[in-house]
């Protein structure tokens, strides 16, 4: 525990450096200065969470980061808006004098007479407006009371701090502290590019945040208007649709197009909507990373490829992550990495999802807009924007680092609950005619010192299966046919810290009960995981499926049941019990228990039989486990499906 006064002062340091950024604007005006006091200001932010009062109630905490909000966004109001104020000015002016910013760039000669300060500071004259008909329309009203580019930035720091107390609600029904808010109440980069240039990418925020909170709320109808409103005001949030829609809402999606109503008034446009995004998505790029990359592989092919590999990988993360708050954050943070131009406050899209997931890359990255800001500081210098390319080396190449880092072994920063300390195991095998089997497993487990009891349930074994088992020292029950039915029953019975869900025909050797303790024990953000497997015969086709088995536990966290599942028995509660269903228990399970904690492999932890393999033949069986895993992935996310999945018993065992 730090001492109270280490809080005070990490808090006083944090206000000093904001207060001397905020005196110092615009970014270009000491480059190098106002980069040392960006980055400084980030350790700071971090020993504020570091040193937060946790025994605060959650209102104190709230109020706290919240009051600390305010007064940071305060300093920044005197800061130089940006260029792009002057656009949202000029466009809602524009409306009001009845010319569609859509139809007329800037420099049309019929805008010639309305020219005036603010014209002048406009960037891109060229270009018509991009932006969506919500804040189109939002501006207009901004500029019927105002064309001053202090208020047009008062309202954007209100949008700003409305998201703050989303984001308490949306912590507090994922179970988060309250400390937490600091990543995006404090976030050096949202000061700087919020409170302090104005752009609007907070309104976006907003709607996507309050769209999120909706729907974790099955507040679904809400959930659709709100996202509705965030693709009205930035089209990004429009990937978020796949992962937010399901069974139980998909009838309310209609909602969502509420919003379109926002068009009505620029109707007369046509495709003209979205003329100014075509060459900025093809042509620009500025700070890009991944579309370097594919620019120099494909050419003017870059953008299809860059389109064909975002589609890609969001259907990966559709398959693989049910969450949709987490699903968001992939989605976006993919989007943002594939983009071809990324200024810094496009970062801001990631920033309210640090409250949920903390990232070192990604905080990183945030940092590291500093690299940015001499190509900030020239267009203010000079007014022509150029890219310094070599300082991407900086910005990208421990982001990416980390990235990596993180996906292999995530840190302590990642964790949403610490586990208590286990002691011993709860051993569960369902079995079905394995008296061929069940004594090996059986001999194999006596030799372990840390399980206090092994509990055999049957689903209704026509051989010995049940009697030597008996006679080895198991505890037998019987159980309702069907794998995922018996674990649960054995699972209701079971009273281990550790509970390890085994097959008949699986050997595990000798010590890797002590790795899985020692392995939770010594990381508590650990709720449970899988064992790294191999087959009792090396044959290459066996040595190929071991690894993606392995490879497939290791890095997307899904496991089968012969692989060795293992969990707390404390994570139980958390994940709602133990999936009551025929078969797919086991990718099930992995799901539930990614959702609550991080897993854990442990490496060559079974020796797994290749009977079945051997029994239908390589080719069939592949097919058959992967369209069946795929399939069941695909129904639980949408919903679908029998729910005790006795359709993919039947499909896998034959018809009872």
């Amino acid at each position: 525990m730090f001492p109270r006064s280490f809080f005070l002062g990490s808090v006083a340091g944090f206000l000093l450096l904001t207060f001397c950024m905020a005196e110092m604007g615009p970014i270009g005006r000491s480059v190098s200065v106002f980069s040392g006091l960006y980055a400084i200001s980030f350790i700071f932010l971090w020993f504020i969470f570091k040193t937060f009062p946790g025994e605060w109630p959650a209102w104190k905490q709230f109020f706290f980061i919240f009051c600390l909000a305010l007064l940071c966004r305060l300093f920044f109001l005197t800061f130089p808006a940006a260029y792009d104020i002057n656009r949202y000015i000029w466009e809602g002016y524009i409306y009001n004098q009845g010319f569609n910013p859509y139809l007329h760039a800037p420099n049309d000669p019929v805008l010639r007479p309305l020219v005036n300060d603010i014209w002048h500071n406009i960037n891109h004259k060229d270009a018509s407006a991009c932006y969506p008909p919500l804040v189109m329309l939002l501006f207009s009203l901004l500029a019927s009371i105002s064309q001053g580019p202090l208020f047009f930035k008062s309202v954007m720091i209100l949008f700003d701090l409305a998201v703050i107390p989303v984001l308490f609600l949306m912590a507090r029904s994922r179970g988060i502290g309250s400390s937490r808010l600091v990543f995006y109440a404090l976030n050096p980069l949202v000061l700087v590019f919020i409170a302090g240039e104005g752009h609007l990418d907070t309104i976006h925020l907003f709607f996507t945040c309050l769209s999120l909170y909706f729907f974790m709320e099955k507040r679904d109808e809400w959930g659709f208007l709100t996202l509705g409103c965030a693709i009205m005001s930035k089209y990004f949030a429009f990937i978020l649709l796949p992962f937010l829609v399901n069974r139980q809402n998909w009838k309310k999606c209609h909602i969502l197009l509420i919003p379109l109503l926002f068009y009505l008034p620029f109707w007369d446009s046509g495709l003209n909507l979205f003329s100014s995004l075509v060459p900025f998505g093809t042509i620009m790029h500025y700070n890009d990373s991944l579309t370097v990359i594919l620019r120099t592989i494909f050419g003017g092919n870059a953008v299809w490829a860059s389109l064909a590999l975002l589609i890609m990988v969001l259907g990966i993360i559709f398959i693989i992550t049910h969450d949709p708050l987490r699903s968001s954050y992939l989605a976006f943070g993919w989007l943002l990495l594939l983009l071809s131009t990324l200024h810094p406050w496009y970062l801001l899209l990631i920033t309210p999802f640090l409250v949920f997931f903390p990232s070192k890359a990604w905080m990183y990255l945030h940092i590291s807009a500093l690299f940015m800001f001499p190509v900030l500081g020239a267009e203010y210098q000079t007014g022509v924007f150029q890219e310094i390319h070599y300082l991407k080396i900086f910005e990208y190449l421990p982001f990416y680092g980390l990235l990596v880092f993180n996906f292999i072994k995530p840190g302590r920063f990642s964790i949403l609950t610490s586990f208590q300390p286990v002691a011993n195991f709860s051993v569960i095998i369902p079995t079905l005619n394995e008296e061929r089997n069940i004594s090996g497993v059986m001999e194999a487990l006596g030799q372990e010192t840390n399980i206090i009891e092994t509990i055999v349930v049957d689903g209704g074994s026509k051989d010995k299966t049940r009697i030597i088992a008996t006679d080895l020292g198991a505890c037998v029950i019987t159980g309702e046919r069907g794998r995922g039915f018996q674990i649960k029953k054995g699972i209701d019975q079971c009273h281990g810290d550790i509970i390890l869900i085994l097959h008949a025909d699986c050997r595990i050797p000798q010590g890797v009960f002590k790795r899985i303790k020692s392995t939770l024990n010594g990381n508590p953000q650990y709720i449970g995981g899988a064992l790294g497997m191999s087959y009792s015969s090396e044959s290459l086709t066996n040595r190929f499926l071991a690894r993606l088995n392995n490879g497939r536990a290791r890095w997307a966290g899904i496991a089968f049941g012969d692989q060795g599942q293992f969990f707390r028995k404390e994570a139980l509660g958390l994940m709602g019990g133990f999936p009551n269903q025929m078969l797919m228990e086991d990718v099930e399970l992995s799901l539930r228990l990614k959702e609550k904690g991080l897993l854990c492999y442990i490496s060559k932890g079974v020796t797994v039989s290749e009977r079945r393999w051997a029994k239908i033949g390589f080719f069939k069986n592949f097919w058959r486990v992967v369209t069946l895993c795929l399939t069941y992935l695909v129904l639980r996310r949408l919903g679908l499906g029998n729910v005790k999945r006795k359709d993919f018993y039947n499909r896998y065992y034959g018809r009872m």
